[in-house]
């Protein structure tokens, strides 16, 4: 008579190994030596060295640059959309525009002055085109209209876009309505709404604050930096606190990856202030959960989890900011002298940049030739779609911005 408990237990085994060999070929299989940050493939003993550190960090800027010099549009905006022919898609997006003025204004305000006259052709754009104001409880408020929509997350950025500009004290009244209008979106708890103007729609404003919130308090911070005005920062204080309660203590229940890099960049500035450990240590909880998605086998350096589909499609934009909220812990793990965090933060900081190489156009990493010359320096959304969306630039440059900043670059 057969056992059924045995035929259970060998059923058992059956499904776990080919869940294993499922696992191995959907991951690819390698082996990998941190000491050397060489990456050894085992199917065809291909050893890959990561990147010659510095100089695939400069091929990027010099192509990205080129870039942002080769896509301006008459009216000040940038191609937002190259389709996998290299044909200009019809359809823009604020936010991803926003991200890649404020690049361009930190670029002029570093000194390189070709870049001053795409700053202020981008400004022109913005005030004749997107920037209203008005009116709200006596006071006058500024705020970006696109599509009859007013968000949170465009403000923030428009706000972020005049503090690093070196004409700074031309828009400075400007930058003060913007505040107020980001202001006027904070609730008395701290928690923000995320539309100004717009249909209101709870279950899409909760998606869309994962991101603006992180966005907002770091505006504010930066123009408290700028300015020194200490009612500033009790606003963005006041936030943050609220978000860390939503996004760290209850991370259980929201956790969203994409929230992880604007509320690490706020937190790190608070930490900066005032040392707190609190901070410290949200910090720490949110990267050590956004490094787990990072694909350390198959797509190297790519941050997507196939067994999470929620979490969305892999992005470049993604693969960028992710980068840069790593950078931050970095720091931070150097300046605690947490060193089992800082040998894995850069590890994976490493692998991005080669990543990143890897999906920009004409880069001499990416094997993919450009559909177009003006593609050159843009990035695939993805490994094998040659879709490039101006956002995907805008972020690596933050992400490479950081490892200037944090002294990982020279």
């Amino acid at each position: 008579m057969i056992n059924k408990k045995k035929i259970i237990f060998a059923i058992i085994v059956l499904v776990l190994l080919l869940g294993g060999g499922y696992y191995l070929i959907q991951q690819g299989h390698f082996e990998k030596n941190i000491s050397t940050n060489n990456i050894t493939d085992v199917n065809n003993g291909e050893n890959i060295k990561l990147l010659d550190y510095e100089k695939g960090a400069q091929e990027i800027l010099l192509l990205g640059k080129k870039w942002f010099l080769n896509n301006i549009q008459e009216d000040g905006s940038f191609v937002y959309l190259y389709d996998q022919d290299g044909n200009i898609k019809n359809k823009n997006n604020a936010i991803r525009q926003l991200l890649a003025f404020r690049v361009v204004a930190q670029l002029c305000q570093q000194g390189e002055r070709q870049f001053c006259q795409l700053h202020k052709r981008n400004l022109d754009f913005v005030f004749s085109n997107w920037y209203k104001t008005e009116n709200k409880n006596d006071k006058k408020i500024g705020y970006i209209l696109y599509n009859d929509t007013s968000k949170l997350g465009a403000n923030a950025l428009f706000l972020r876009v005049l503090l690093n500009s070196p004409y700074f004290e031309e828009y400075q009244k400007s930058a003060q309505e913007v505040f107020a209008g980001i202001k006027y979106l904070q609730n008395k708890d701290g928690s923000f709404r995320a539309l100004l103007v717009g249909e209101k729609n709870l279950n899409r404003e909760k998606y869309l604050l994962k991101f603006y919130s992180g966005e907002a308090i770091l505006s504010l911070l930066e123009y408290y930096e700028k300015i020194g005005d200490e009612n500033i920062y009790q606003v963005a204080k006041k936030s943050q606190e609220y978000y860390v309660n939503e996004y760290v203590k209850n991370m259980n229940y929201n956790y969203y990856p994409a929230y992880v890099p604007w509320q690490t960049f706020s937190l790190f500035k608070f930490y900066q202030k005032t040392k707190e450990k609190k901070y410290a240590q949200a910090i720490f909880i949110l990267n050590d959960e956004l490094i787990k998605i990072q694909d350390q086998y198959n797509y190297k350096g790519r941050f997507y989890d196939f067994r999470r589909p929620e979490y969305g499609r892999p992005h470049s934009s993604s693969d960028a900011i992710y980068g840069e909220s790593l950078i931050t812990a970095y720091s931070l793990a150097k300046e605690l002298n947490d060193t089992q965090r800082q040998k894995k933060y850069f590890s994976a900081i490493k692998m991005d940049l080669f990543n990143l190489a890897k999906l920009q156009f004409c880069n001499s990493r990416n094997k993919i030739k450009a559909p177009t010359q003006e593609m050159c320096g843009g990035l695939q959304i993805r490994a094998g779609e040659k879709f490039s969306r101006v956002d995907s630039l805008a972020h690596t440059f933050d992400f490479l911005f950081s490892l200037y900043a944090q002294n990982l670059l020279k």
